[in-house]
């Protein structure tokens, strides 16, 4: 049945239908009578419900017109996010600070250079200069978010002109899904740059030629011209528009010789030709006249060249300006594009019969381009979508009339595929917007500058600010390019083209490479190191005085920084997140005596820094309240996330760069400023946390930094004799690296840290478990023989075979025989444990065996067998706690002693509470420093109480007595005792809140709480550590003698004594080597029986 005569018909069947009753006749009905018509009404509706509509070609065609609709615009939707991007590359500073130039000098551009201290006067035609002036304004009006707004809104006008470049006759899913393969292509170049302008130029100019073959815009054309003449003044290249005129020209103009034209006649072939003369004309209008065509072959010739010769790496910078075939085919960007080039080829093979020649021509114009630089797969992937989708129209409508039914395959194929094409663009718009679709440098979605260009533009403002002069050396060609846009000239940016041939023979972009190589130390492995004449006489001929060794992520140039600090040729006088300032410090020439006298008035104190006026205060607002939490699977696989570095772990992982150097190759550090140091490293992460919790890196760069403050504050010990806080340093650095694990699992040299820490302490088994944790996660296996580990002795005893069958050879081997051999003495001792709990040995009893044999995790595995029982006894619960924050598991501990310290007040019980000291060490390690003063406060108070009451017990005529001693001899012995043991605790509660002060930054405040524990408790270790301290703060010594050593002697080699360890192992993977033996007093240990570990010496 025709449905389409359905509508006609049911008119005429409505008017034989009998008019209904008037009302009125209807009222005296029987009241049952108009219940049974009701009930029938409704069983007759019940049937009637309409069929079935029957699926038409018709139908299906418009319903797939609809779905068409809907991709289109998705694709302008993936377009728009691909375009909503922060904007990561400099060169967009470096064209918007030439407009502004510009802008302020008569618009049109000179032909030399004047914006760097070596090439300025040069040769240096400006192609781009239009464009320079258009993000000048744009900043001007909006600043950096006015420059993704552009790139928005050019990103969404490119899309829609592509996907305009279509046959209108035929459904337009095939040319979209072509179009949606070229924005991985392009995606790179999608930034408000010159090669924006490529995009759009390209775009147009297919539309324009597209609508023309048409017979859509036969005087539309013509703005072709107009097209040109702003690309032209806009973009260096440019000539691509020519190129798809050419070719296209040339081959349709061949295909007509063949009978295979693409214009109905030869007026319309006359007509293109007037326009594609027109704007080659057209291209010459501008400041540099016919010198415009020349763009491409100093583009190839020159700039690329340049860039190969400079990098020779493949790096992200070099994969442009590299030509097509130099490898990396399979990345996404040149793998889409090359798939949109196939595609092409297969479109027109199978629109052979109506082929145009011009099509033939113009994807192997484009393709060449591709050739000779990757960079032109961008704009070329438009061409390859366009050819694809227009033959591919070609062909569907060549195959003749539709089928007049729908069969089963029609419909899967019309909805389930353009289903099947809407689901992945939404994929890979959530793939965009969740970072696991990246650009190499670094954007996402946002507007603006990205935080980490934001903060390099910062830290080079803050290095440059009161230089000696504006010609700083630059150690990368993208530091360049920030420079002057700070209104200063470096030696290089990113025009390495100009660089390559200033005249007279003269590469700059190679002396900058030689200069950069011969400011480093001499190194038997590279020749071009440590040469002082290359760099002096460079130096000398440009004016510069002073460079700028860049320190930002990824991948700081740790190498220049510390070879130029160990150099008597060079002095330091700035330090920030992104980059250091090193002067001259050498000659004997006029500019070097005002180099000299420059230098008299700059100065960096870290001292001051960390210890006096110039520190930074974490207010109590800003300490932590929340743990670190692993990321949720939602948040780690839907929504992604950028994480940047701050600028204050930024600084902070520099100082702690200074400590882990200063271990092995580094300048030797003085205590007191390995110690400052290592405050600045703990202050940075610590700000960093205020504002993200969650930050793995802070938690990391916190966790070491703690540990080489214990490190130093040992060395301090052993030279003055002062109590060493081994055991506070040990639970902060398992707090914050437990944490770091915690949120990042997969953190491999975090688990190696933490083996290292736990084998130093002797926890043999917490050792074996993070040994077992950073093999897994880094994946290091090196073929070993089989049983070399029970063969060749223990590596713990130090015991070994008269002949070990295989002595290790590397670190990776070193590890896995102490991973065998760790897990040899495991197994022996859950032997015993099994053997012990087979004959039913006390549990309680056990686990404190177990933990004293450095089997943390067996000792809580005992005790969780049985958690009823243990929580009875509030000291197995402090015991189990602090087994936790040995096992690195912080928040755990917290809660447990939180819950415990609810049940039963914490001050005023008639005794020193042992709680106390756990839940300060986990307070510590949440860095609620506030609340850790408060805590050691309130301890002080009470201990004196419990002393005075403990005193007045023995008081004459008070009390029983035991003895015949006279009564004042026990009074005064009684008394004594009572004051040196509370003397003792409140020294270390009180230092306990000192440094708790000192690491948040509070100054005065530490500096009071340390003259406190000098003055109440003057004969204890932590007297002398507090003076040490003290000194540090007040910038002068107590003025008190003490019996013990005196400190800073100026007789004593202290430096000598506190020589670091040299190590062997790399940086990153070095192990900390163990601090000279100072074991706490007996007084700050807790004796095992009272339930709290403490650290077990190494067997």
């Amino acid at each position: 049945m025709d449905t389409s005569e359905q509508p006609e018909d049911a008119p005429e069947e409505s008017s034989d239908n009998p008019q209904p009753e008037d009302p009125s006749s209807q009222d005296h009905a029987p009241e049952s009578n108009v219940e049974t018509s009701s009930e029938t009404t409704a069983e007759q509706s019940a049937d009637e419900l309409p069929e079935d509509v029957e699926l038409t070609p018709e139908l299906l065609d418009e319903e797939a017109q609809r779905n068409d609709f809907v991709i289109r615009g998705l694709v302008l939707l993936l377009a728009i996010i691909c375009g909503c991007m922060t904007i990561a590359d400099t060169e967009v500073l470096l064209q918007a600070k030439i407009g502004d130039y510009l802008a302020g000098h008569g618009i049109l551009p000179g032909s030399t250079d004047l914006f760097s201290a070596t090439a300025n006067g040069a040769e240096w035609l400006n192609r781009t200069w239009l464009w320079d002036i258009l993000l000048s304004a744009i900043h001007t009006i909006a600043g950096p978010i006015g420059w993704t707004v552009l790139t928005v809104v050019c990103s969404a006008a490119i899309f829609k002109l592509l996907l305009e470049s279509r046959h209108p006759a035929a459904p337009s899913w095939w040319p979209s899904v072509c179009i949606a393969l070229s924005l991985p292509v392009c995606f790179s170049q999608l930034v408000p740059t010159s090669s924006l302008m490529t995009l759009l130029g390209t775009a147009t100019t297919l539309w324009l030629v597209w609508q023309y073959r048409l017979g859509r815009c036969e005087k539309k054309i013509w703005l072709l011209c107009l097209l040109f003449l702003f690309w032209t003044n806009c973009d260096e290249r440019a000539f691509f528009g020519l190129v798809i005129l050419l070719t296209y020209g040339i081959g349709e103009f061949i295909g007509s010789m063949v009978g295979t034209q693409g214009f109905v006649d030869s007026s319309e072939r006359r007509t293109y030709w007037l326009v594609t003369g027109a704007c080659v004309l057209v291209s010459m209008v501008g400041p540099y006249g016919w010198n415009q065509l020349l763009a491409p072959f100093e583009l190839y010739g020159v700039t690329d060249p340049a860039f190969r010769d400079y990098y020779q790496m493949s790096v992200q910078y070099l994969r442009p300006h590299q030509p097509l075939w130099a490898g990396h085919l399979f990345e996404l960007p040149t793998a889409a594009g090359l798939l949109l080039a196939a595609i092409a080829l297969v479109t027109m093979f199978m629109n052979r019969e109506k082929l145009d020649g011009g099509d033939i021509a113009l994807w192997v114009g484009v393709m060449a381009l591709c050739v000779i630089a990757r960079r032109e797969l961008a704009p070329a992937s438009f061409v390859f979508a366009v050819i694809a989708g227009w033959n591919g129209q070609n062909w569907y409508l060549s195959r003749g009339s539709v089928s007049e039914t729908v069969t089963q395959s029609d419909v899967l194929l019309s909805r389930g595929g353009r289903l099947v094409t809407a689901l992945a663009m939404l994929a890979f718009g959530i793939f965009v917007l969740s970072l696991r679709f990246q650009a190499a440098d670094g954007r996402y979605p946002g507007f603006g500058l990205t935080q980490s260009l934001r903060t390099e533009i910062d830290g080079l403002r803050d290095a440059l600010d009161g230089s000696f002069d504006e010609k700083p050396f630059n150690f990368r060609p993208r530091e360049g390019d920030i420079i002057i846009w700070l209104s200063q000239q470096p030696f290089i940016d990113s025009r390495l083209g100009l660089y390559r041939d200033v005249g007279k023979g003269k590469n700059l972009a190679k002396l900058h490479d030689e200069v950069r190589y011969a400011l480093l130390s001499p190194s038997e492995g590279d020749a071009k190191q440590g040469k002082p004449n290359i760099w002096k006489a460079a130096f000398n001929e440009y004016g510069i005085t002073h460079v700028v060794p860049r320190l930002s992520d990824p991948d700081p140039a740790y190498f220049v920084h510390f070879d130029m600090l160990t150099s008597p040729d060079w002095r330091m006088t700035k330090l920030n997140a992104v980059a250091s300032v090193f002067y001259r410090a050498s000659g004997e020439d006029e500019l070097s005596k005002k180099i000299s006298e420059f230098l008299k008035s700059q100065s960096l104190d870290f001292m001051q820094m960390a210890f006096g006026d110039k520190a930074e205060i974490l207010s109590p607002e800003q300490e932590r309240t929340t743990w670190g939490r692993r990321k949720s699977r939602y948040e780690q696989g839907l929504i992604g996330g950028h994480e940047d570095i701050s600028p204050a772990l930024a600084r902070a992982k520099h100082y702690l760069v200074h400590l882990e150097l200063a271990e092995t190759r580094g300048p030797r550090l003085s205590p007191e400023a390995a110690i400052a140091f290592a405050y600045l490293a703990i202050r940075g992460a610590n700000e960093t946390l205020a504002d993200a919790p969650n930050n793995v890196d802070a938690y990391r760069t916190l966790g070491l930094a703690y540990r080489y403050l214990g490190l130093w504050e040992a060395r301090v010990a052993q030279a003055t004799r002062a109590t060493p806080l081994t055991r506070l340093r040990l639970y902060e650095t398992l707090a914050a690296l437990g944490q770091a694990v915690t949120i990042d699992p997969a953190q491999a040299q975090t688990h190696l840290v933490l083996s290292e820490i736990y084998l130093q302490n002797g926890k043999l088994d917490l050792a074996l478990n993070s040994l077992n944790n950073y093999l897994k996660t880094s994946g290091e296996t090196v073929p070993t023989v089989a049983n070399a580990a029970s063969e060749s002795g223990s590596a713990l005893s130090g015991e070994k075979d008269q002949q070990p069958l295989q002595k290790p050879t590397s670190p990776q081997e070193q590890r896995l025989l102490l991973r065998d051999k760790l897990q040899e003495q495991m197994d022996l001792l859950n032997d015993q444990i099994a053997q012990a709990l087979a004959n039913n040995a006390p549990v309680m009893a056990l686990a404190q065996g177990a933990w004293q044999q450095g089997a943390t995790l067996k000792a809580l595995e005992i005790m969780e067998r049985d958690p009823i029982e243990y929580r009875k006894n509030p000291d197995y619960r402090r015991f189990h706690a602090m087994l936790l924050m040995e096992a690195a598991r912080p928040a755990e501990a917290y809660a447990e002693l939180s819950e415990l310290l609810d049940e039963v007040p914490l001050y005023g019980v008639g005794r020193t509470d042992p709680r106390l000291e756990p839940f300060v060490l986990a307070t510590l390690g949440l860095g609620q420093y506030s609340r850790v003063t408060e805590l050691c406060n309130g301890g002080v108070q009470d201990i004196w109480e419990v002393g005075l009451r403990s005193a007045m017990n023995t008081f004459p005529l008070v009390g029983p007595r035991n003895n015949s001693r006279p009564v004042i001899v026990d009074h005064g012995l009684a008394v004594l005792s009572t004051l040196g043991r509370t003397s003792n605790e409140m020294a270390k509660l009180q230092t306990f809140a000192a440094v708790s002060e000192l690491e948040a930054g509070r100054i005065e405040e530490a500096q009071e709480l340390f003259t406190k524990v000098i003055e109440n408790s003057p004969n204890t270790g932590y007297a002398l550590l507090a003076a040490f301290y003290y000194q540090l703060l007040a910038q002068k010594p107590y003025e008190l003698e003490l019996k013990q050593k005196p400190l800073l002697d100026a007789d004593d080699p202290f430096v000598q004594a506190a020589e670091p360890a040299k190590q062997e192992t790399p940086v990153k993977e070095s192990a900390e080597k163990t601090p000279p033996s100072n074991e706490e007093s007996e007084q700050e240990k807790p004796q095992p029986s009272e339930g709290t570990p403490v650290e077990a010496p190494a067997p």
